[in-house]
This record gives C-alpha cells, sequence and structure tokens, in this order.
C-alpha cells in the first residue's frame, strides 16, 4: 500500500463529522451531601459551554441525563434513578455556576450504607463518569479508573513480551504512565510526570520511541492545551538522544447515543449505546540533538538543532455490548515536519537482516495506527492494530505492521472527597 492510499484511509476513518460532536466534559470528583445519603454533589472539572443545562426534574417519559449506579460488595452495578439536580451552593455561599461548577443530585433511593463504589455519569456530549469509593478515613486518595480513549489514558499497555530460552526476548510494546504531581494556578493546571515506550523487536518492524517529560495539561477553556517541558527522547540503544520542548493544542469532541432502561422501581434511567470521539490537535516541538551516534558513524554530521510542526488527531467510536464489556474502535495518526534536517532510518527494500539506512533530511514524518479492542472488562480486552510510520527521535520506518496483544487502558482521577 502507498503511503498516500494509507494516509487516505486514515484521514477517511479519524474525520468524523464535526456537526455531529460535541464539546468534550470532564467530571472532577463526587460525595455524598447528606447524612441520608440521597443527595450527590457532582463538580465539573473544567468550565462548560453557556447552553449546557445541568438543571432538570425526572418525568415519566423523559428521566434526568444522569446516571447513577450503586456497587455494594461483589453484586454488579444497580442502577438509582435522579429525581431531580440543581445547581450547588458551595461553602463560599456563591451559587455562581461557571466558577464553581458543582451540581447537586437529588436519589429516588438512598445509596446503601455498605456501598463499595458509586459511579456518576452526566449523559450528554461524551458522557463523562466520576467514581466515588468507599472511604477509610477522611484522607482523600487518588484512584484510578477506566477510559475509552487511549489519548485519555495516563496510565496504558499494549503488546506482548516473549521469553525464550537461550534466545533473545522478543516483545512488541505500546506503553504510556503518567501521574499527577500537584495542581498549579487559579485554574488548577495539573503537573505530571509522564513516561511513553514503543518498540517492536523484530526484523524491520521496530519503531523504537522512548520518552519521559514533565506534562501540563490546562482543560480551562474550550481547547485543551498540553505543554511538556523538557521532553528527552531516545530510542532504545540509547544512541540517538533529543531534548525536545512540546506543545499542543487539542479540540476534543465527541457525542454518546443513549437509551432509556428501567431501574428496579420501574423509573427510566438513561445510559449509553454507544460514543464517537475525534480529537483532532495541531502543535510544535522544539529543541536539540544530544547525541547521534548512528550518523557519526555513517559519516554524516550529527543533527543539532530540532523545530518541527505537527498535525493529527485521535477518532474512536466505544460499543457496550451484551457478551464483553465494549468494543472500541480506534484510529490515530500524526504527522511531523522538521524544519531541520533529522536522522531518518530506512527500512524498506532491506536485504534479511540487514541493518537499517540512515538518512540526514527534512522530510515529512507520518505515524498511523488503526485499532480494534475487544474489552473483556471496562480496564482490559484483546487488541488488534495495524501502523505504519516512524515517530522520534530516529525516526525508523515500521512499514506496514500488524500486531495482536493485551491491552490496559486507564487514568488517574481526581481525588474523592
Amino acid at each position: 500500500m502507498k503511503l498516500r492510499s494509507f494516509l487516505s484511509i486514515l484521514v477517511g476513518v479519524c474525520l468524523i463529522p464535526a456537526a455531529a460532536l460535541a464539546a468534550d466534559y470532564a467530571l472532577l470528583s463526587v460525595f455524598v451531601a447528606d447524612p441520608a445519603r440521597k443527595e450527590l454533589v457532582v463538580q465539573f472539572a473544567r468550565p462548560l459551554p453557556p447552553t449546557t443545562d445541568v438543571v432538570c426534574t425526572a418525568t415519566p417519559t423523559q428521566p434526568c441525563r444522569w446516571s447513577v449506579h450503586v456497587i455494594v460488595g461483589e453484586d454488579p452495578p444497580v442502577p438509582v434513578s435522579v429525581e431531580r439536580s440543581a445547581i450547588a451552593i458551595p461553602a463560599g455561599g456563591s451559587a455562581d455556576f461557571g466558577r464553581d461548577q458543582r451540581v447537586q443530585l437529588t436519589l429516588a433511593t438512598p445509596i446503601p450504607a455498605d456501598f463499595v463504589r458509586v459511579i456518576v455519569v452526566f449523559v450528554r456530549g461524551n458522557a463523562p463518569a466520576a467514581f466515588m469509593v468507599k472511604k477509610s478515613g477522611p484522607k482523600p486518595t487518588p484512584v484510578v479508573v477506566p477510559v475509552d480513549k487511549a489519548s485519555d489514558a495516563t496510565l496504558y499497555f499494549s503488546g506482548l513480551i516473549a521469553p525464550a530460552v537461550k534466545k533473545e526476548t522478543t516483545f512488541t510494546i505500546d506503553a504510556k504512565a503518567g501521574w499527577i504531581l500537584g495542581r498549579f494556578g487559579d485554574d488548577k493546571v495539573p503537573v505530571s510526570l509522564s513516561a511513553t515506550a514503543k518498540g517492536d523487536k523484530r526484523p524491520q518492524v521496530d519503531l523504537d520511541s522512548y520518552s519521559v517529560s514533565l506534562t501540563a495539561t490546562n482543560y480551562a477553556h474550550r481547547f485543551v492545551s498540553r505543554v511538556d517541558v523538557p521532553t528527552l527522547e531516545f530510542n532504545r540503544t540509547g544512541n540517538v538522544i533529543n531534548l525536545v520542548g512540546a506543545g499542543r493544542i487539542i479540540a476534543p469532541l465527541s457525542h454518546s447515543v443513549l437509551r432509556n432502561v428501567k431501574d428496579d422501581n420501574g423509573n427510566l434511567v438513561p445510559t449509553v449505546k454507544a460514543t464517537f470521539g475525534f480529537d483532532p490537535f495541531v502543535g510544535v516541538e522544539g529543541g536539540a540533538n544530544l547525541r547521534n551516534a548512528v550518523s557519526v558513524a555513517a559519516g554524516d554530521e550529527a543533527s543539532s538543532g530540532i523545530f518541527r510542526v505537527l498535525a493529527g488527531g485521535y477518532a474512536f467510536v466505544s460499543i457496550p455490548t451484551p457478551h464483553l464489556k465494549k468494543i472500541i474502535i480506534g484510529a490515530e495518526g500524526i504527522v511531523r515536519k522538521p524544519t531541520t534536517d533529522e536522522l531518518f532510518l530506512e527500512t524498506r527494500n532491506l536485504a534479511p537482516k540487514a541493518d537499517p539506512v540512515p538518512h540526514l533530511d527534512a522530510r515529512i514524518r507520518p505515524y498511523g495506527k488503526l485499532s480494534v479492542k475487544f474489552m473483556a472488562t471496562a480496564w482490559v480486552g484483546l487488541e488488534l492494530g495495524y501502523e505504519y510510520g516512524s515517530q522520534p527521535p530516529a525516526f525508523k520506518l515500521g512499514n506496514h505492521s500488524g500486531t495482536i496483544g493485551i491491552v490496559f487502558q486507564a487514568k488517574q482521577n481526581e481525588r474523592t472527597r
């Protein structure tokens, strides 16, 4: 398949009509607001569009667009209908939702005292969820929750590792790990320590990209902005090392198709039938090459300054199914255009076991991945994937590779109260 054909397919999959999508919402936390456990307060993580209506009163034919499920012991989640929702007045006495972003939910039945977890979903747009776990003490604790979008995950692993006796271990790994170190400024911008790894130890397939960075992500406005400073990029052998800062502007869009189901009391509870999403972004990367032993060994001068312009996106559809937790179909793509000469490792048309051919140039560097994930639980499933392209720092071309492996994706949620 030619590169142009591959990119056409990737763009066709990614371009979900934006008119059918809504802005991404995000919930920060949920906690019980009264001793009878019939009132919950939910706080949004970032401002909502002015037209978003979070206040409602349920009717027999039109339930509130809030979904609440309670887990007791090892029993499956039990839906609890929401009678009404209203803007919650915080301790400071202000009812300005644009600033405080807290909503109080009144439930039809109280939450049992022996609950293990409460799951609240705002059933609009991308249907964001917040989790409340039973606490053993007053100290708040961070929790990890599953996610649909790999781009949202701060804890992600996809791949397999195959140890071999008296032979070299082979692996295919696509992993990401991040943890929030703290929040800063009026917008409470989270700063996290992040690391990524992508490698495939098979001849002429290895994408070979690793990085470590401090990441600040601002959700305070319609567009999400993310800054990585600094990012240390390196390949597995460490003979190519870059120090690169990066910035991206992301415009997350999502839409959920809903259906109503009855709870044990006969009340209608909205649930998600399918969720579509598309996160386009643009950005820049700039820094310096610290080590380029590959080019030096080939007789070329190592690149020094680095500046790249990039654009891409991530599209997905998540479908709950009767026999699996859900099926997630995703497509991601990114195109980098260096403005200075950088290393590129050509792997096409090589003899068996031959080393890639190094080039120093400013060619466009695309990367794309198509995947289907069969999630046995909200956390773990089987992933089938197809990849093409190259990633920094060595930009070693992975030429049309198929992958199969175990996938785990989750994120660190905000602290529960």
